[in-house]
This record gives structure tokens, C-alpha cells and sequence, in this order.
């Protein structure tokens, strides 16, 4: 990138170098109340800057705070500047540059110019968004590796709704298989609501019926519309996956007849709604989340409920019923980005005992 600047091997002669040119401050934990904001900065304290800097959250989102997105901003010569929204959870950590980065231009790199902020943070109740840069310390606190393996663990969404962290990635390389051969044959499509509306979420099916909609109606069918055949089966692993995800959120026995499979592209979005064509509403909803992170809408037993804001990660699952069997719930716009395994795609699974 044509800068001169070289760092030591030995993070001790790094800091001598930092200490002899008065840089001796630890960067500052940083603890967010309702309606508080960073303005879009540079972490920039003196002559020595190492180049990657790590941010941790501490708090959980729609439990602890609401709003409060991680932002990055990076200034591009002659063009838009390109703003990123990182969504975080408990015991997430994110890496970015302090300052430069290097961007791949026609002849050469070149250092592309970065800034973060946290966006407004507001709550009825009071919400503190704690965030820590790695090895610093609050005086209430110390980061441990509980608090880390804690964010993996079964969250209480409401009583009957889990969201299950992580729990699909041990399968993730063969539920993204079977997903492509799915798709080869029984193709996603934007379907047509009864009012008229074209979906903006793709949506395919597999298992004994596959949810559709048209201007007749919502209602599960045994054929796929747009081929008169049945849907491809439901592969073991979805199935297996299913049945396990219920029974670790206190759902034994469940037997998934149905799989919506949706694509999201960035800007998709799944309005607030109720699951209520299937035959058996004793059965639980498992969902499976895979590619880029969304923003699930989980709310009550009315529409007009105020709903959590729950970030959801590549394999991670929620599953409900009992309860909150009809609660309305739904998808915010897809947020812009790139997932390493489906590119500017979030696909979910959906299972559900329809018949």
C-alpha cells in the first residue's frame, strides 16, 4: 500500500516503541445508555497505530438494548462511501481496520481509509450496550471465556421460543449440498400473495406438501405449481436436523412433513405474520438460519405487539410453539453484505408439521 511503517515480531517491543513516543493509554471501554451514540471516528492516539483493532459486545441485543448497530464506514477515492452495518451478539467479536486497509485497484493496492461508529441506543427500560476492545478492562467486569461459551448457549426467546446459537453448523457443508440439489429441482420463485404482491422473498419447498401462494390463497400442496410434480423429498439431514433442534428446546418427538426453503437477497424482507396453515398447531416451528445475518422480528399474540429484535448468525436456529406457537413474527430488510459460503445470500429452512 506504500506505507513505510513496520511492526516488531514481539508485541513488548511494539509497546516500548509506543511508550517511548508517549503513547501510553489503554483503549477505553465504552458503555452505551439510552439515546448515547459514537460519532463515526478513527481510533487514531498518536504516531504508532497498530493496524487491526478487535470490538466485543458484552450485552444482548433486544434483551439488554435495542438499536445500538455497529457501523463501518470506508471512504473510497472518486466514489460513494461505503457504509457496512455489523450486527453483533453477546460474546461476539469483530475485527477491523483502525485506519488503512488494503483495496485491490487496477495497477496496484492502495490503502483504503476506514471509520466505525455505534449508532443511537434507545429502550423503555434502561439499555446499556457495553462494548470492550480486546484485553481491556471495566472495573465490573473482566472478559472470560464463560461469557463467550454463554453466548453459545440456548437463548429464552419467550416460554416456548428458543433460538438455538450455532446449532446447524456441525451440518452446515451438507444442509448447503442438499440445498443445491433441491433448488436444481424444484427451482426458487417470487410468489404471488392473494392480494396481488409479489413476494420479494424466492421460496421453494421440499417434504410430503410445500407451502404456496397465489391468488387463491395461502394453503399447502402436495405438487409443485410451476411443474405439476411432487416436491423433491426432505433429505435425512434436514429431517435429522429438525427432530433434534426441537427435542434440545423441549420438543421430543417432532416429525417435519414440510420445508420452506427461502432466499433472501439484501433488501428481502418477510412482513410480520402468523403460521397458521398447517393441520397441527400442537407441533413447534423450527427455523434454520444459513448465509448472511438478519434481524428476525419474534413478537406476541397481536400484530400490533412491539416485537424483539433478535440477530440471527449463520446455523442458528429458533424454534417455537406451545405458547408462542402463533406468535407474529417476520424478517427485517436483508442488510447488504457477503457470507463466505453463499456470497450476498441468506437462505432459510423452515420446518413444520403441515398435514
Amino acid at each position: 500500500m506504500g506505507i513505510a511503517v513496520r511492526y516488531p515480531k514481539r508485541t513488548p517491543d511494539f509497546l516500548k516503541r509506543c511508550h517511548a513516543a508517549g503513547q501510553t493509554r489503554h483503549t477505553a471501554a465504552a458503555a452505551l445508555r439510552p439515546g448515547d451514540y459514537n460519532c463515526l471516528h478513527q481510533d487514531l492516539y498518536g504516531e504508532y497505530v497498530f493496524p487491526l483493532q478487535v470490538a466485543i459486545l458484552l450485552a444482548d441485543p433486544g434483551e439488554d438494548f435495542t438499536g445500538g448497530e455497529f457501523v463501518l464506514t470506508e471512504h473510497r477515492p472518486r466514489m460513494q462511501s461505503r457504509v457496512s452495518v455489523v450486527p453483533l451478539r453477546r460474546g461476539d467479536a469483530v475485527v477491523f481496520a483502525v485506519h488503512h486497509r488494503p483495496v485491490r485497484g487496477r495497477r496496484a493496492y492502495y490503502p483504503g481509509d476506514y471509520a466505525s461508529r455505534r449508532q443511537r441506543s434507545c429502550s423503555a427500560a434502561v439499555a446499556i450496550r457495553w462494548a470492550s476492545s480486546f484485553m481491556t478492562r471495566h472495573k465490573s467486569w473482566v472478559i472470560t471465556p464463560d461469557l463467550f461459551e454463554a453466548s453459545l448457549a440456548v437463548v429464552r426467546l419467550a416460554e416456548g421460543a428458543m433460538l438455538l446459537r450455532g446449532f446447524a453448523l456441525p451440518v452446515e457443508v451438507a444442509l448447503l449440498d442438499e440445498i443445491e440439489r433441491l433448488v436444481a429441482e424444484a427451482p426458487f420463485r417470487n410468489m404471488i400473495t392473494p392480494g396481488g404482491y409479489r413476494m420479494s422473498v424466492a421460496m421453494t419447498n421440499c417434504g410430503t406438501a410445500g407451502w404456496v401462494t397465489d391468488r387463491s390463497g395461502y394453503r399447502y400442496d402436495p405438487l409443485d405449481p410451476a411443474s405439476g410434480k411432487p416436491w423433491p423429498a426432505m433429505p435425512p439431514v434436514f429431517a435429522d436436523l429438525a427432530t433434534r433442534a426441537a427435542a434440545a428446546a423441549g420438543y421430543d418427538g417432532f416429525d417435519a412433513d414440510a420445508c420452506l426453503i427461502n432466499r433472501y437477497d439484501p433488501g428481502a424482507r418477510l412482513s410480520l405474520h402468523q403460521d397458521r396453515n398447517e393441520h397441527d398447531f400442537t407441533a413447534p416451528i423450527v427455523s434454520v438460519s444459513l448465509g448472511l445475518p438478519a434481524t428476525f422480528l419474534f413478537g406476541g399474540q397481536k400484530r400490533s405487539d412491539r416485537p424483539q429484535r433478535v440477530p440471527l448468525a449463520h446455523g442458528d436456529v429458533v424454534v417455537w410453539g406451545g405458547p408462542a406457537r402463533m406468535v407474529f413474527h417476520g424478517i427485517m430488510p436483508l442488510a447488504e453484505g457477503e457470507h463466505a459460503q453463499l456470497g450476498r445470500r441468506r437462505i432459510n429452512l423452515t420446518f413444520r408439521r403441515a398435514l
